[in-house]
């Protein structure tokens, strides 16, 4: 796990994030290899966190392949080695560095969050002048906003985190939004960037001074 930490320029900022089907086939083969030596040699050092490697492998093996943004590995650097407890043999241990392994799955978008999605794009898309007609939102609903956006070269960008889910839902949300056609993976990569949400988020010390009113 160091070499692959190192690999991608960890010890620059003290943390990596690996996505990219290249990367999680890397730390899947690491995690094969030492659940390997645990079971031929019993390692001890390896041997108590068999549960988390199976964990681990388990999870970068699902679907069969890596496809999509659904998982993510994370590993950060610990120069002062994990906490130790308040013993007194942990206190005279030197501490050695070590990493923190951080596997996310951000789950998948359900049939019923896709359609969902949709809808509030359609209904989203009526909002604009020249969009207002039967309240079904079907048919040539929302002229106005699709010649807008006809008008301005296709310029529309939605901003999503970069979990799976989220994308695929923004995916969804523009599909309705836009009157498109189609699967949601052309979709997601045309229109739906990634990017630091946060800012595009209210000040929590903002709302929180109306929190009891």
């Amino acid at each position: 796990f160091f070499e692959i930490f190192e690999k991608y320029d960890g010890y620059k900022l003290g943390h990596v994030k690996l996505k990219r089907p290249k990367q999680l086939q890397e730390i899947l083969d690491i995690a094969r290899f030492l659940l390997s030596e645990i079971h031929t040699k019993a390692h001890a050092e390896i041997e108590e966190k068999e549960s988390k490697l199976e964990q681990l492998k388990n999870v970068l093996e699902m679907y069969g392949h890596f496809s999509g943004i659904n998982r993510k590995v994370q590993m950060k650097y610990q120069p002062k080695g994990r906490p130790r407890g308040s013993s007194s043999d942990d206190a005279e241990t030197p501490a050695e560095p070590s990493l923190v392994l951080i596997l996310k799955w951000g789950g998948e978008l359900t049939p019923a969050g896709r359609i969902q999605a949709e809808e509030l794009g359609r209904i989203f898309r009526c909002m604009y002048p020249g969009g207002q007609g039967r309240s079904d939102y079907s048919g040539t609903q929302g002229l106005g906003l699709l010649r807008l956006h006809s008008t301005f070269r296709h310029d529309l960008k939605i901003y999503a985190s970069d979990e799976g889910r989220v994308q695929m839902t923004a995916a969804a949300f523009a599909k309705g939004l836009l009157a498109l056609e189609g699967e949601l993976t052309p979709i997601l990569v045309q229109m739906v960037k990634s990017a630091n949400t946060n800012g595009l988020l209210d000040n929590d010390c903002d709302s929180s001074k109306y929190q009891n009113l």
